[in-house]
C-alpha cells in the first residue's frame, strides 16, 4: 500500500529495478529485480524461508534477517554488513518474475526502498498511508531494530479494533 502510495505520486513505478534506488543492490544479481517483482514475491532472491534451516542455521540469510530484525534477540553487535548489503549479497536463486516464493526479504526491500524514495521513516508512512485512513483509535507500533531495520512484515502493534480496520481496508 506504501509503495501504490507512491507510485500514485509519480516518485516510482512497479517496473523500476531496485538498483534504481537502492546502491546496496548496484552491479549485483539482484540489481534489475523489478519493485513489481519483490511485490508479487517473485524476486528469486536466496533467502528463503521454507529452506531447511533457514530458521536455525546462524549463515542462513533468513537467520540472519531475523538477527538484524530484532526478532530473534540473541546478541550481535559486530554485524559485518547491514541489512540491504546481506539481502544485496545473498544472490538470486533464479530469474526474477518465475516463481512465487512469500519471503520477508522481499518486504523488507520494499520498506527500505520506500523510505529512501520518501526520504521518511517507514512508521511516518505507514502513519501517512494507511493509519489516518482508516478511522484508527490509537497510533500503530512499528517495531524497529537496533540496527534500524523497520518491522515491515508483521512486527507490528495495534489496537484489536485497529486491526479489524486495516484487515477491512483491505
Amino acid at each position: 500500500t506504501v509503495i501504490a502510495h507512491l507510485a500514485d505520486e509519480g516518485k516510482l513505478t512497479e517496473q523500476d529495478p531496485i538498483g534504481k534506488y537502492l546502491i546496496e543492490f548496484k552491479g549485483r544479481p539482484l540489481e534489475n529485480v523489478t519493485i513489481e517483482n519483490l511485490l508479487r514475491m517473485t524476486s528469486g532472491i536466496n533467502c528463503r524461508e521454507k529452506d531447511e534451516g533457514a530458521f536455525t542455521d546462524r549463515n542462513h540469510c533468513f537467520y540472519k534477517l531475523l538477527q538484524h530484525s530484532a526478532v530473534y534477540t540473541e546478541p550481535n553487535p559486530g554485524f559485518k554488513e547491514n541489512l540491504m548489503e546481506l539481502l544485496a549479497n545473498s544472490g538470486k536463486i533464479e530469474p526474477a518474475g518465475q516463481t512465487y516464493d512469500y519471503t520477508s526479504a522481499n518486504t523488507a526491500i520494499l520498506a527500505v526502498l520506500a523510505e529512501r524514495v520518501a526520504s521518511k521513516p517507514f512508521h511516518e508512512l505507514v502513519q501517512e498511508y494507511i493509519w489516518t485512513k482508516i478511522g484508527a483509535e490509537d497510533d500503530a507500533r512499528v517495531t524497529l531494530s537496533s540496527t534500524g531495520v523497520a518491522g515491515s512484515y508483521g512486527p507490528m502493534l495495534m489496537r484489536l479494533r485497529d486491526l479489524a480496520r486495516y484487515g477491512l481496508a483491505f
